[in-house]
Order: structure tokens, then C-alpha cells, then sequence
């Protein structure tokens, strides 16, 4: 992984993929854009990374994106963090954050407790390699120890707390140029 400030690394979330699917970038309109896309997952420099958490929720639907996925994706699926001691020491940081900060339910934190959630997962990868996370969500606003949230954490209000930067799909889209 590329490590100087001109060549940051991102970990893409799953909505980064799924929103443009579903709301600006059709596959059968925009083919462009899915190349573009499959470039910068290709990559040498690999900047833009796909994880394999992500790839696991987007490949388990049954819908043209999962296909397009398994396609033009398995073989570029970063791996490296599933055996990474520190990656899992930050996991549990993040896992550790949400318990005690006071802004989530019980119900909420139940839902980044499941086996196979991403959210937590990002953060935590994106502490191990320095990376910054891309991703759609936005902040939940004003969190409160008054009055704790019961829908699930958004990854912009933990990665801040945990020091992690996020930034939305076009500053990635600038930042690599798409053109289409």
C-alpha cells in the first residue's frame, strides 16, 4: 500500500457502491462510469480499495451490481486486514468507543455487533493502513448522552471520534478524474 499524502489510500464502503447503482449511474446507461470504477479497484497503485467485507455484502445480493462485482472485482478484494492483529486491536477500539460513548442504544450498538457488519470493520482498517474512508453516509448531526440514538452509528460521527477522515464519492470521482 502506497503511503506518501499524494497517493492516500481509500477504503470504500459498500453505499459507494450501491447508491451510484441505484440512483445516478446505471450500469446499461452509464457504462463509463463502471469502467472507470473497475480502473481505479485495478489499479497498480492501489489507492482505492475494496475490502472484503464490502465486497461480501455487495456480492450476497442477487441483483446486477453482486454480479458486476463478482465479475470485475474478485481478483482485486483487499485481504490483507482479516490477519492483522492491530487491525483487530483498533476493531475492538471502535467496538469499545460505541459501548461507552454514551450516544447509541443498546440497539444500535447490537447492529455494528453483528457478525458481518462492515461499518466497524471500515474504521478499523482505515486506522491500520491510514486510509481514509468513502463513503455516502452522512453524520447523524448533533449526538447526546441525553438523548442516545437507537438507529445504528454513522461511520463519518465514529471515524471522527477515532480520528479517521471520510470523504464522499466525488471528491474520488475529482480526485481520479472520472470522465465519462
Amino acid at each position: 500500500m502506497t503511503s506518501n499524502n499524494d497517493s492516500k489510500n481509500f477504503i470504500i464502503d459498500s453505499n459507494s457502491f450501491i447508491a451510484p447503482f441505484r440512483n445516478y449511474y446505471h450500469m446499461d446507461n452509464f457504462p463509463g462510469y463502471w469502467s472507470w470504477l473497475h480502473e481505479q479497484l485495478t489499479s497498480p497503485k492501489k489507492q482505492l480499495l475494496l475490502p472484503k467485507i464490502v465486497y461480501d455484502e455487495l456480492a450476497s445480493s442477487q441483483d446486477s451490481l453482486a454480479a458486476w462485482i463478482k465479475r470485475d472485482a474478485d481478483q482485486y478484494i483487499f485481504k490483507d486486514y482479516q490477519n492483522e492483529p492491530k487491525m483487530w486491536q483498533h476493531f475492538g477500539e471502535v467496538m469499545t468507543y460505541i459501548q461507552n460513548c454514551g450516544f447509541y442504544k443498546d440497539v444500535s450498538i447490537a447492529n455494528w455487533s453483528q457478525t458481518g457488519k462492515a461499518d466497524p470493520q471500515l474504521i478499523a482498517i482505515a486506522m491500520t493502513y491510514n486510509c481514509d474512508i468513502v463513503t455516502l453516509e452522512q453524520s447523524a448531526g448533533n449526538l447526546s448522552t441525553r438523548n442516545p440514538m437507537k438507529h445504528e452509528p454513522k461511520i463519518p460521527d465514529v471515524a471522527t471520534a477515532m480520528g479517521v477522515k471520510c470523504v464522499d464519492l466525488n471528491t474520488i470521482e475529482q480526485k481520479f478524474k472520472l470522465i465519462i
